[in-house]
């Protein structure tokens, strides 16, 4: 009896340790793939127009701006985070993770229901972990009176 009870605690005192390094190498896995997405690389973002001018366009108007990304470095670059300068604004992109030579389209949905005649913009700003840090999107417009 006394051999069976020792070899429970020493049973459960293995699966306690296992479960142990187990965690501790999960816990690292995920370390290790918030670093590299942090970690800057060689790849170089490029965008063919940083600017798109749609022209002269009706009030309450949907506008729809594709801009083309491509990576012109040596290695992988992913797009880590965007953000559009207003509400009225969605944005996608095709794919966050751009091999080198290729490119992605990132796509600037704009609803301008209740915005007021005139010149206007809207901007994106994108944070890569490429050679360039920012890529600043613009789209321009104006709405007819």
């Amino acid at each position: 009896m006394a051999i069976h009870k020792y070899f429970v605690i020493e049973i459960f005192t293995l699966v306690l340790i296992l479960a142990g390094c187990n965690y501790q190498s999960q816990k690292s896995k995920a370390a290790i793939i918030v670093s590299d997405a942090g970690r800057m690389t060689l790849g170089k973002i490029e965008c063919k127009e940083k600017t798109i001018d749609v022209g002269i366009i009706r009030r309450d108007s949907v506008i729809i701006t594709n801009f083309q990304l491509s990576n012109a470095g040596t290695e992988s670059i992913r797009i880590i985070e965007f953000s559009v300068s207003c509400g009225c604004t969605s944005a996608h992109i095709a794919d966050s993770l751009i091999m080198p030579g290729k490119s992605t389209i990132f796509t600037m949905k704009i609803d301008t229901k209740g915005k007021h005649p005139g010149p206007l913009q809207t901007d994106a700003v994108l944070i890569t972990n490429g050679q360039h840090k920012y890529c600043k999107l613009t789209t321009k417009y104006l709405i007819k009176r």
